[in-house]
């Protein structure tokens, strides 16, 4: 008998415990949306990497360009400087 007097002592005093357990349940489900959204920019940040890379090819391309560009003006100055 004194075995069920204690338990229904534990059983009410868990009681008080419900709702912050489904307290808890309701925060930790909160996080989900949060966690999605990490998910989200985790996914985002390699396709940022793969754009900087693009931008900084174009970049060379442009620079190779601009090289190529500088190298004709000094042919054309010498070839200006030749003639006369």
């Amino acid at each position: 008998m004194s075995f069920q007097v204690w338990n229904l002592k534990l059983g009410i005093w868990n009681l008080p415990l419900v709702p912050w357990i489904l307290e808890f349940e309701i925060w930790n489900f909160s996080f989900v949306p949060w966690n999605l959204k990490f998910v989200f920019w985790n996914f985002l940040f390699p396709l940022w990497i793969l754009e900087f890379v693009f931008w900084n090819l174009s970049f060379q391309v442009w620079n190779l360009e601009f090289e190529i560009w500088n190298f004709q003006l000094v042919i054309c100055s010498l070839e200006i400087e030749i003639w006369n």
